[in-house]
């Protein structure tokens, strides 16, 4: 057996965001260092039967979408469009998308777009999106045959193109009153009675957008495939987040995103129907999922029917079972071979020792995340940088490690509450935590928040604006705080609500942020 071992600054744990990753590693390392969650049930998605891949923040949503385009786009046949949501899409592109439904001129300073009872849906705007880029990837790249070039397709092509001309992909043009500026010349030849159905005005160079999307979306269901083609296309839409830059525009994108799932699932039934090889797949936040329930829109069916979860928690499993500490040993092992070292030998503990602080390693590691890979991820990497030349990871390393990991922890879950708490909230919350005693209970906080109130006016005025209880269950949904007892709670484990009688706890990742201390024999840590 090959002895040697690799430096810890020689292993590749990964990147805390796979775009990131995969530029830098490249399509083929990347697909061969992706671990398979056996719930990603992969299969469905390369079948067509699942197309929204849901989960929490940090579980590999995105890790997951470009393993399906580093597998896809090794086959020639295939047309592979990877769309990012978040990135792609700006403010003004998201503004125009909803001006695009309403009789009259919205201006959003003025008007809360959600409230205007004229608004319809967005739903018809998103198939033309994704249509447009479907046939005008087809069109880019033309040894890809999928469709009869006939006098439906013709037709359809034109007027893609009439509001696609340029090459931005934006959503839609700039919308008046219901009307699109559109490039008149591109709908040369058209016929009258199309004309007519899209509202055309010539000299205006306008047509009514609505009508021209159902119109594009009836020809796209009503195509004739190219017999015997043996092409794919294959959508990929990743970062379907809601903003948190206000509430107005993170209520405005619950609509869009409720909008896109519901397009994306009527996009996929026309192409099963008639058996159009071209699949439109989607990651999705678990919080938007939730958010958009929580406004009354119905998207469960289509969710749950067509959907999978991504979770790393096994609930009753044990740590050695942990699809995180597979996921580390497979990293280590391509590292491995890549400096040609073949060893078949356990190498977990080739590079972590048995116990650190009186545990297994392998338990230790999963007690400071959140369950998620990227935790795993961004803790190994600091732990990396501290390691300096040595070989194997101590408790030492890990020392040093999580202060500035605790800190980055809550930065990232920082973000998560700024859409309801603003900077000085957020620092009434540090100081309502650091120095705490864990466990604590509602009333040592009620009474931390009394006395902090009379110090700091910050959070006297936070006292104010918010219910203790309210504030509890937001941080308990975000992983900040849980129960402690013969079992802790927390929301990352599946548990639905907090109890605030019950005796409280801080996630063990968060505690080194707010210098927690730990009352005498207290081991409230989540296994």
């Amino acid at each position: 057996m090959d002895e040697r071992k690799l430096e810890l600054k020689d292993l590749y744990f990964g990147k805390t965001d796979a775009y990131n990753e995969l530029m830098e590693t490249g399509s083929e390392q990347f697909e061969k260092s992706f671990w398979q969650n056996e719930q990603y049930d992969i299969e469905g998605f390369f079948n067509g039967t699942k197309y929204y891949i849901y989960g929490d923040k940090g579980t590999g949503k995105t890790a997951f979408l470009k393993y399906m385009e580093c597998r896809l786009s090794d086959k020639p046949e295939n047309l592979v469009i990877p769309i990012r949501y978040k990135s792609e899409f700006d403010s003004d592109d998201r503004k125009n998308l909803q001006k695009g439904f309403t009789n009259i001129n919205i201006q959003e300073e003025v008007v809360d777009v959600a409230d205007v009872s004229e608004i319809k849906d967005c739903i018809n705007s998103w198939q033309l999106y994704l249509i447009s880029r479907i046939i005008k990837g087809l069109k880019c790249k033309g040894e890809y045959q999928v469709f009869e070039y006939n006098k439906e397709y013709e037709t359809l092509y034109k007027l893609i193109e009439s509001v696609y001309s340029d090459e931005t992909y934006r959503i839609i043009p700039q919308i008046n009153k219901g009307l699109a500026n559109i490039n008149l010349s591109a709908l040369s030849g058209i016929n009258a009675r199309v004309e007519l159905e899209i509202g055309l005005e010539k000299e205006q160079k306008r047509v009514n957008y609505q009508k021209l999307a159902k119109k594009v979306i009836d020809l796209f269901g009503a195509l004739d495939l190219v017999p015997d083609t043996y092409n794919n296309v294959w959508i990929l839409f990743d970062e379907l987040e809601l903003s948190v830059q206000s509430k107005k525009t993170n209520k405005r994108d619950i609509q869009l995103v409720r909008d896109l799932i519901l397009a994306i699932e009527r996009l996929n039934n026309v192409c099963r129907n008639r058996n159009f090889p071209i699949h439109v797949i989607a990651a999705i936040r678990s919080e938007v999922i939730n958010s958009v329930y929580s406004v009354g829109y119905e998207i469960n069916k289509s969710v749950e029917d067509f959907g999978k979860e991504i979770t790393w928690y096994i609930r009753g499993g044990k740590y050695e079972d942990s699809p995180l500490i597979s996921m580390i040993i497979q990293k280590i092992r391509i590292c491995e071979e890549k400096f040609n070292i073949k060893d078949e030998g356990d190498l977990w503990y080739k590079y972590f020792p048995k116990s650190i602080n009186g545990m297994n390693s392998k338990e230790y590691v999963l007690r400071y995340t959140w369950h998620r890979p990227r935790d795993i991820v961004r803790l190994l990497n600091l732990a990396k940088e501290n390691a300096r030349k040595s070989s194997l990871f101590t408790q030492d390393i890990f020392d040093a490690t999580m202060r500035e990991y605790s800190q980055k922890s809550w930065v990232e879950t920082s973000e998560e509450l700024r859409l309801i708490y603003d900077a000085n909230d957020l620092k009434a919350i540090k100081k309502l935590f650091t120095n705490i005693s864990v466990p604590f209970t509602l009333g040592d906080l009620r009474s931390r928040l009394e006395q902090l109130g009379e110090i700091y006016d910050y959070v006297e005025k936070f006292n104010e604006r918010y219910r203790l209880i309210d504030v509890l269950e937001q941080l308990f949904s975000v992983g900040v705080i849980g129960n402690s007892g013969q079992r802790m709670r927390f929301k990352f484990l599946k548990d639905d609500d907090l109890d605030p009688i019950g005796k409280m706890i801080i996630h063990t990742p968060l505690r080194n942020y707010f210098a927690v201390q730990s009352s005498r024999g207290d081991d409230n840590t989540v296994k």
